[in-house]
């Protein structure tokens, strides 16, 4: 990532890290950069799962990150793959496990690129 968006300060993007802990989805980006990363982007899902209608937030959510871009932003959104493998066997974590790739899929939707990023190997798919 930091070839590709020759990024070469700490300056240059901020970092939204879902694996931080972090309540709720960002909602506003303040950075001197002009990139902005949102990482553990299926933790900030997972968080949507107490709404009425979970995939209607998030729509709303990645429509406000398009928005930022249309501001001069990049927004780059970095989520694990977690529907492969075994089902898991408790209802929650397979609503999570299809919400995310419901979620997933909005994201490719409407990205203008699309990377798979496999034990380390890079597959551009869009």
């Amino acid at each position: 990532m930091r070839e590709r968006y020759n990024l070469q300060r700490r300056s240059d993007y901020v970092v939204h890290n879902g694996f931080a802990g972090a309540k709720t989805l960002p909602s506003s980006i303040e950075a001197k950069g002009e990139l902005v990363i949102v990482t553990g982007l299926h933790l900030y899902i997972r968080m949507l799962q107490g709404h009425d209608e979970p995939r209607t937030v998030f729509k709303r959510w990645l429509q406000d990150a398009i928005s930022w871009e249309k501001g001069g932003k990049t927004v780059v959104l970095i989520g694990n793959e977690i529907g492969k493998g075994i089902v898991p066997v408790k209802r929650e974590d397979r609503e999570w496990r299809d919400l995310v790739g419901l979620c997933y899929q909005d994201i490719t939707r409407l990205a203008e690129r699309v990377d798979l990023i496999w034990y380390g190997l890079n597959q551009q798919i869009k």
